[in-house]
Formats: C-alpha cells, structure tokens, sequence
C-alpha cells in the first residue's frame, strides 16, 4: 500500500529526519472537509475538489497562501523536483523526479492558490509515468497531471482501477491507514468518490504510543469504514485519550499525532476550538531557517516537511 514518504512519525527522532534531509541532499531531487478536531460532515472531496475557495473561505487570505507558495521553492532541488524536506541543497542539473509523493505535496500545497502548473514539471511526470512505476505512482502522477490541468485519462482510469481493488482486497489495516488515506485522497481528487466501496478496517491491540497514532489514523477514516460502529468501539479508550492529548501535548508529541488525534471522531475537542497549549505548540512547530509558513515533524527538528505542512493544511488544523 502507498506510503507518504513520512519524514517522522510517532516513534521517531531527530536522528531519523536527518538521515532523511542528508538522503534527500544525495540522491539529488528527491483530508478532510474543513472543521477541526473531528467535524467530519463528510468525504475528503469536500476541501480537494474546490481546495482554494474552501482555504481561502476560512482565516487565510490570498496573500497568505502566496507566501505558501513562494515558500516551496525552498524544497525544490530542481526544476519540478522536490524533497520532502526543507532546507536542502539544490542541484539544477538534475532531471530526474526520485520522490513523487513530494512533488505530490508541493503540487497540492500550490493548487490552494491555483499555482499548481507553476510548481510541476509536466515533462518529468509524464517521463517518470512512462517508467510504469506500478499502481502508487501512477496515482500520484495522475493526481499531479490533474493539478496541472494536464489530465492524462488513460493514466487516471488505470491507477484509479488498481488503486480501487487494493483498497476493497486489503482494507484498512494498522501499517496502512497512512497510505490508504492519501490513496483515497487522490481518488477524490480525481473524480472516483463515488465508486470507493466501504472498507473494513482491523482491529488491533493498542500496547504503545505508535499503536496509539495507527489507532488514531484509523479512526480519522470512520466515514469510510464498512465496520464504523465497531472500530469506535474497539478503540474506545484512544478516542477518550485524543481529546486528552490535544489539550496538553506532551514532550515527545509529533506533528502527525496532532492532526491524527484532531481527525478521531468525537474526542471531545469543539469544531473551532483550539486548546491553549496546543496553540503554543503549534507555533512552536512553525517555520525553520528561512522559511516561515511550513511546519517541523517536530518541535526540535531543524527542517521543514512538505507532507506534515499539507496534512495540518488540508485537514483545517491550522492555516497560513
């Protein structure tokens, strides 16, 4: 199943999002409806498929995701090639797309501004697609084209399909809630909302705070899941913690856990309500050297990531 590139997770370091800034240094070019804290009226098309008025309908302005925008240069390591984290060494020469859930993000982050074909390479993704790069990235490269306003339907069709039958055969499991919650993300923004079937998730025992985040993960798509009622009430206790632990983010917490926790249906969090502390926290975790808009894995990283800055975004826990 899909991954999202994750530059940190819950169980992470600063170590790991290192390694990840020094990778993508190397090999040279490496949702939600808006409403906080679980307010899930309905799908992720709501917020994808009209991304701009629905951003800029809340606190942000249009100057705002501006800033957005001109900001991802600074994940860029060459002409439409992006790391997933920022700063990093750009190297012009490099035509190669290596990281297509980057590219992925930059894509969806810009498309609030209506600036997605600024940020794409419509080249590199068509090339990157011809290596038949198997169901993931075809998805992400059809999504991107989509951005673009290069639509390749072919490409939508086939990825679609794929995309579709994994999801019905595997469900929603503890390793892919991730994935499977941007795969049906890119479904939704390519049209296929209404043909994703209802998903059984598995229950699972929760014995550590990694547990715990895949618990929360899993409950953020209870409006997809053919067995809603019972995963609730299998992870009855973590939905009782993730109001608890919104209210007063502790040491270790990570910005996946944040809008994971924010996503879990009924924690007790009002849909415009944002605690004290974690308000404090959230500042804190916003912006690096020289950039302002993006936001850390975590508060002690000294890099930006372009996927949690998309996941707090598109999920309406903060805004530029």
């Amino acid at each position: 199943m899909l991954t999202a590139s994750p530059t940190a997770h819950a169980g992470g370091s600063p170590q790991r999002v290192r390694q990840l800034k020094e990778k993508s240094a190397t090999r040279k070019g490496a949702l939600l409806p808006v409403g906080r804290f679980g307010a899930q009226p309905g799908r992720i098309a709501a917020v994808l498929v009209t991304t701009a008025a629905v951003f800029l309908s809340g606190c942000a302005t249009t100057s705002d995701w501006e800033r957005v925008v001109d900001e991802l240069d600074r994940f860029r390591v060459a002409d439409g090639v992006y790391s997933p984290v920022a700063p990093v060494d750009r190297d012009e020469d490099d035509g190669v797309v290596h990281d297509v859930t980057a590219m992925y993000f930059a894509a969806a982050l810009a498309d609030s501004s209506r600036r997605g074909s600024e940020v794409i390479s419509v080249e590199k993704v068509r090339r990157y697609a011809a290596t038949r790069p198997g169901c993931d990235g075809e998805l992400f490269s059809a999504a991107i084209l989509r951005i673009a306003d290069e639509r390749d339907k072919a490409l939508e069709k086939k990825s679609a399909s794929c995309t579709l039958k994994r999801l019905a055969a595997e469900g929603v499991t503890q390793m892919n809630a991730e994935g499977a919650a941007l795969a049906l993300q890119m479904l939704e923004r390519l049209g296929y909302a209404d043909e994703i079937p209802p998903l059984k998730a598995d229950l699972f025992e929760v014995e550590n705070r990694t547990d715990r985040y895949h618990a929360w993960q899993t409950l953020a798509l209870a409006p997809y899941l053919a067995n809603k009622d019972e995963v609730l009430k299998h992870f009855e206790k973590q939905v009782s913690e993730s109001g608890k632990f919104l209210k007063s983010p502790d040491s270790g917490t990570q910005f996946g856990e944040v809008v994971a926790a924010s996503q879990v249906p009924g924690n007790g969090i009002g849909a415009n309500e944002v605690p004290e502390k974690l308000r404090s926290w959230l500042d804190d975790s916003r912006g690096c050297d020289g950039i302002k808009e993006f936001y850390r894995p975590f508060p002690s990283a000294d890099v930006c990531a372009l996927k949690e800055t998309w996941a707090g975004f598109s999920s309406g826990l903060v805004s530029p």
